[in-house]
């Protein structure tokens, strides 16, 4: 079991690296595309908690990115739900 643990831990350190590369890549581009605003800090600090994250306990690891990936299929799921009711297309006067 703590050989799974270890080899767990290993891979959300990685994916929480992989986030964190993710989210100061996309500040970089926004601030260069658009210049400095305080809004895009959001995406700055994001990239600290993430990488900050790195150096937690692989238990922290693990259920850090088992949130983050569950946050993130909820959000889709819900996305989908509005994007796709009959009431959403009709209310916005568009066509599907």
């Amino acid at each position: 079991m703590a050989h799974l643990e270890l080899r767990l831990g290993r891979l959300a350190g990685i994916l929480l690296m992989w986030g964190a590369t993710l989210c100061v890549a996309l500040f970089a581009f926004l601030v260069w595309r658009h210049g400095m605003s305080l809004h895009y800090l959001i995406v700055l600090g994001l990239a600290m908690m993430l990488g900050l994250g790195v150096r937690m306990p692989a238990s922290f690891r693990i259920n850090s990115v088992l949130f983050g990936v569950s946050i993130l299929v909820g959000l889709y799921v819900v996305e989908l739900l509005l994007a796709y009711s009959g009431s959403a297309i009709t209310s916005l006067g568009a066509q599907a």
